[in-house]
């Protein structure tokens, strides 16, 4: 019986296999590795908070907009922010595109056509 841990005794087994084998295995758990990672910061984003910044002092976060008064731009739209990470809120000012390819979401702004 060795006196190795499980630990060691497994790197020792592995060192003894050929190196395009122990390569083979060093890629797997590396992927495995970035997997757990992806997994844990989606969860995250998942099951956080969603409205990381804006107008916290608030118990809820309402913005009426009369529509009279809605700022078109010269295409005769106006986009308000879903994501709660725009600068400019409840306008939307494209943070939605950084924060998906974060956590893989899809969200986008309402978009409001004249």
């Amino acid at each position: 019986m060795s006196n190795l841990s499980p630990i060691h005794q497994a790197v020792d087994e592995v060192m003894k296999l050929s190196p395009t084998t122990q390569g083979v295995l060093g890629a797997v758990f590396v992927a495995q590795m970035s997997f757990v990672v992806l997994l844990v910061m989606t969860r995250k984003a998942k099951s956080g908070i969603i409205n990381p910044s804006i107008k916290k002092d608030q118990e809820k976060v309402v913005d009426m907009v009369n529509v009279a008064d809605v700022a078109f731009n010269d295409k005769g739209v106006a986009a308000y922010c879903r994501c709660w990470r725009s600068k400019t809120f409840p306008l939307c000012d494209g943070s939605h595109n950084a924060f998906n390819k974060e956590v893989g979401d899809n969200v986008a702004p309402l978009v409001l056509k004249k």
